[in-house]
């Protein structure tokens, strides 16, 4: 009896054990705990699902976070270019919080591993999702700014900006990644090479042929100096130069399709997509060309109208010729002005035709000229 009873409060003591330190970690939306011990936190993660937690919660816990992806559409950015133009640009990022670790290089450039929990620890430090959109923020707001105005990679002008969107997202990455993102062993901005190695190479806007030559010809010049500076061969260096550049477009394009997987320790995340949407400009600047290009497009109707009544007065032409009526364009053309005016034939008169002929221009035109 005693022996039964002291096994029944063994079984009992155990089960209670068990069930205080067991705990769900929420599946849906997706989260990871990052433990603590006697409330410190600690370089240790439990995944979703039915987890156990010794003496729960005053030896261990857990911090609960929600690993789901963040989709982070930033205000639209005000910026200025070189000629005072005001352009609104939108940018959109996701990222996740950084649980899964990663090897990163050490100064030594060997690999080292990076913990997926230290990571967490660094995203909560910054405040969690709150913080690291506010740091983010704050980096793509000043480096737009400092891009739309520069002299050398930005823009010179609203109409350069408005075309230079993959330019843009490569140097926001630039800004964001610092780091980790694999260097450009050149002093050339991003977006002149960018520009430079592309295939084919993309012309020169007017603003950067004064810097960089009619043919690019400053670029190569800037490079064979990097490469004398550095001890290097110019065609070698030339060829890191175009091979580093090859990779960056390369980020480019992965971040704009949300391909990306790029760690950024200094904040705990992982940036998964960076898009800019489509420039606009602001103020009177965007009246003015909304104006002009209401008026081309007008142009454009008018060109394209002419061309029209110009066919139909080829072809008027060769069936009154087929009907042994010899005529010129110009007096073809002026009867199907003549029509257009008259509104479709209500009192259309050919002067010096004959009726049979009026009437066939008539029917002709009242087909709609075919």
């Amino acid at each position: 009896m005693e022996t039964s009873l002291v096994i029944g409060i063994l079984v009992f003591l155990v089960g209670a054990f068990f069930l205080q330190g067991l705990r769900r970690i929420t599946a849906d939306p997706p989260h990871v705990t990052l433990l603590t011990f006697f409330g410190e936190r600690i370089e240790k993660i439990k995944k979703e699902g039915w987890r156990f937690f010794p003496f729960y919660p005053y030896v261990f816990g857990f911090i609960e976070i929600n690993i789901s992806k963040v989709d982070h559409d930033l205000l639209e950015q005000i910026v200025r270019t070189p000629d005072k133009a005001e352009l609104g640009i939108p940018l959109s990022l996701t990222w996740t919080p950084d649980y899964e670790g990663y090897n990163q290089k050490d100064p030594t450039g060997k690999d080292k591993w990076m913990p997926g929990a230290r990571q967490l620890i660094t995203f909560l430090n910054n405040k969690g999702e709150s913080g690291v959109k506010n740091i983010l923020e704050d980096i793509v707001r000043e480096r737009l700014r400092e891009w739309a105005f520069s002299s050398l990679e930005g823009p010179q002008n609203w109409q350069e900006a408005m075309a230079a969107q993959e330019e843009a997202v490569a140097v926001l990455l630039k800004a964001i990644l610092g780091e980790a993102l694999e260097p450009i062993p050149s002093a050339i901005p991003t977006s002149i090479l960018m520009r430079y190695f592309n295939e084919p190479q993309i012309p020169l806007t007017d603003s950067q042929k004064k810097v960089w030559g009619e043919n690019w010809n400053m670029v190569l010049q800037k490079i064979n100096e990097e490469a004398l500076q550095k001890g290097k061969e110019p065609e070698q260096h030339l060829k890191e130069v175009r091979e580093a550049v090859k990779q960056r477009r390369e980020v480019v394009i992965k971040a704009r399709q949300a391909d990306g997987h790029f760690h950024l320790p200094q904040l705990g995340i992982v940036i998964n997509r960076l898009n800019i949407g489509e420039i606009k400009i602001k103020g009177k600047l965007a009246e003015v060309a909304e104006f002009e290009v209401k008026k081309e497009r007008e142009r454009a109707a008018e060109v394209y109208e002419v061309e029209t009544d110009l066919l139909k007065a080829k072809k008027l032409e060769e069936r009154f010729r087929g009907a042994g009526k010899e005529i010129t364009l110009e007096e073809a053309f002026r009867i199907i002005m003549e029509w257009k005016t008259t509104r479709e034939g209500r009192g259309f008169t050919i002067p010096g035709i004959a009726p049979a002929l009026a009437d066939l221009a008539k029917t002709f035109l009242s087909k709609g000229g075919k």
